[in-house]
């Protein structure tokens, strides 16, 4: 009988049939709980040592076993910190984003506190990390203000890999040191280390990516090209034009979308020999563009990221034309023909034509960031409006000519609509704003809200979504102009409320974050 339990239950049997019956007591199991009975008294009554015998056995069921003892190496403690905390005012703030607010509450917290070069208090590392572990956007930044407890507890934690090294760190190491953490890194580890080490040395961040990727899975290889997008140049193009024949589709798709933003690489020259083939100029007093559809989608095609299987709406002959020309420089047409592209934008062409070609060049100058095409294409719009959505474009244009053709645009609308032109710009993202163009934002705004009733319910998620992208926008010191541009009807409406009060909280809190640092 080596079970106490089973002695526990021998005992409980004793006592059902009374000790008259079963004057003698069961034997207990050999070990401690034996050492135990032997030294209660043997004498007295049965019933007594009975009870005496039940109580000690009672004693050793509920806490007679001892825990195992594991024999673990001490945890070595945080190094000391380097950077000094954050002030109070500003960890009550940082309290207050971390709880249900909009990851760019977060984000403004976390690159002011970067900037000022302090860290957060050690209690909001756990939630941090944790925002940041499922938001990868915020993780450069929690890395610069976490410290070296951040780091620290970071390496208990499989999620918070990202941030277990600091990237000051990790960049300083020689290359022999990355390779062997490399070799032994997770596909996560090794994305961390790449980030660190790309922009100071891409070419030692593309020559780790080398050395394991004939073993790594598909998953991460595509995680891996995705990396090379940081800093991406014609130096990584080898790599590149070797990937499209990649055995996985997607990361063939994506080795062929980074190369054709690329305008010197092999793929954008091919495609530049498609499309040239495919679309002649005749220059004169009468010039014209005469266009000519792919009669195929050949395998090379098809290497070079073009589908064969057209998206709904679309002949297949005319997506292979459309596709080609999203994927040409539009500096390619200028040097072809010796033409401006304003002069190529307004030359002639078969009518039905016109929209499809526009198309395709506003990709291809969105995917190679060619501001000469982006500022004609958005001449060419602002009188054309129909046929152009410059908003895209804006960004490409340098800030000083950006802001004067936004304010014109303003101007040219100063008669206010509901098709929300204050939201066209604010998705275009074209912040941080001078105040003057932020100002005339604001007026717009204004304008547009005038126009909305109290009872017309059915626009609240258009100005949900405009107040979102508003908040996020506005410069902090104009957070009360802001607030005041909103109609008493609809800010004081029981309804519209519950959209303003959000908007007027986190305009203050944005505020009070740029008060603080």
């Amino acid at each position: 009988m080596g079970d106490p339990l089973h002695y526990w239950k021998d005992l409980t049997t004793v006592a059902l049939m009374g000790t008259v019956r079963r004057p003698q007591l069961p034997q207990p199991p050999v070990g401690v709980l034996a050492d135990l009975v032997a030294e209660l008294p043997g004498e007295g009554e049965p019933a007594a040592r009975l009870l005496d015998v039940a109580a000690a056995a009672t004693l050793y069921v509920r806490a007679g076993a001892l825990p195992p003892v594991l024999a673990l190496d001490p945890v070595a403690p945080a190094p000391d910190e380097t950077q000094p905390i954050c002030g109070r005012e500003a960890a009550s703030l940082l309290s207050q984003v971390l709880e249900g607010q909009p990851e760019f509450l977060v984000r403004e917290w976390l690159a002011r506190a970067a900037a000022h070069e302090v860290r957060v208090p050690p209690p909001f590392l756990p939630a941090l990390l944790e925002r940041a572990r499922t938001s990868p956007d915020l993780q450069p930044l929690v890395m610069k203000v976490i410290g070296e407890r951040g780091r620290w507890l970071a390496n208990f934690h499989p999620g918070w890999a990202f941030a277990s090294v600091s990237e000051t760190t990790v960049a300083a190491q020689d290359a022999t040191a990355l390779q062997a953490a490399w070799d032994v890194g997770t596909c996560g580890e090794r994305l961390v280390l790449l980030k660190a080490v790309r922009p100071e040395r891409p070419a030692l961040a593309r020559s780790l990516i080398e050395s394991t990727w004939a073993q790594e899975k598909a998953d991460d290889r595509q995680a891996l090209v995705e990396a090379l997008r940081s800093e991406l140049s014609i130096a990584d193009e080898p790599f590149l034009e070797a990937v499209l024949d990649d055995r996985s589709r997607g990361v063939r798709q994506l080795a062929a979308a980074l190369l054709a933003t690329l305008p010197t690489s092999r793929l954008a020259q091919r495609m530049t020999e498609r499309a040239l083939a495919l679309v002649q100029y005749s220059g004169g007093l009468l010039a014209k563009l005469s266009i000519e559809l792919p009669t195929g989608c050949d395998e090379a095609m098809q290497r070079d990221g073009i589908s064969r299987e057209p998206p709904p709406g679309l002949g297949e002959r005319t997506w292979w034309f459309v596709a080609i020309v999203a994927r040409t420089p539009p500096s390619a047409w200028c040097n072809a023909w010796s033409r401006s592209a304003s002069t190529l934008l307004e030359t002639r062409m078969p009518k039905e034509w016109r929209e499809p070609m526009l198309k395709a060049w506003i990709t291809a100058t969105l995917a190679f960031r060619d501001q000469a095409w982006a500022q004609a294409l958005v001449a060419y719009g602002l009188n054309n409006p129909d046929a152009v959505d410059v908003f895209p474009l804006l960004p490409l244009i340098p800030p000083v000519e950006r802001e004067i053709l936004v304010l014109t645009l303003l101007k040219a609308n100063q008669k206010a609509s509901r098709h929300g032109l204050t939201r066209q710009l604010l998705e275009a993202r074209l912040t941080p704003w001078s105040n003057q163009l932020a100002q005339a934002i604001l007026a717009h705004f204004a304008r547009e809200l005038a126009l909305l009733r109290p009872t017309e319910f059915h626009h609240q998620s258009n100005l949900r979504q405009t107040l979102d992208l508003l908040v996020e926008a506005v410069p902090p010191e104009l957070a009360a102009q802001a607030v005041s541009i909103i109609p008493p009807a609809i800010a004081e409406h029981n309804y519209w409320r519950q959209l303003i009060a959000p908007f007027r909280d986190r305009l203050h809190l944005r505020r009070r974050i740029a008060e603080v640092f």
